[in-house]
């Protein structure tokens, strides 16, 4: 956010985040967006509770659906944390049931 601010930095840094982010002043909050997707870019701290709000309104269905839900909305999360926070979800594993035996 400081190189789209101040413009700090090497100058091969700063030309690759001008080339895939914007700054967007929304009210007071200013808001980093990636140029391609035109969605917003959330921070380390937010991105559990991105991931689990955008998997619980999809009612727990699964890994693509979920990913797909998440890339409309965002932008620059990758899809390893989707599939981590997945194979975490107490709801999903609870519904999978645990594995038969092998007689």
């Amino acid at each position: 956010m400081l190189v789209l601010k101040d413009a700090r930095g090497e100058a091969q840094f700063k030309f690759w985040v001008h080339k895939h982010f914007k700054l967007v002043t929304i009210g007071e909050l200013q808001v980093v967006y990636g140029i391609k997707s035109n969605n917003p870019v959330i921070t380390y701290e937010q991105l559990y509770t991105t991931i689990k709000e955008c998997h619980e309104r999809l009612g727990h269905h699964g890994r693509d659906k979920t990913w797909r839900e998440v890339r409309q909305q965002y932008c620059w999360i990758p899809f390893d944390v989707v599939v981590i926070f997945l194979s975490q979800c107490d709801v999903c594993w609870n519904r999978k049931g645990f594995p038969k035996p092998i007689a």
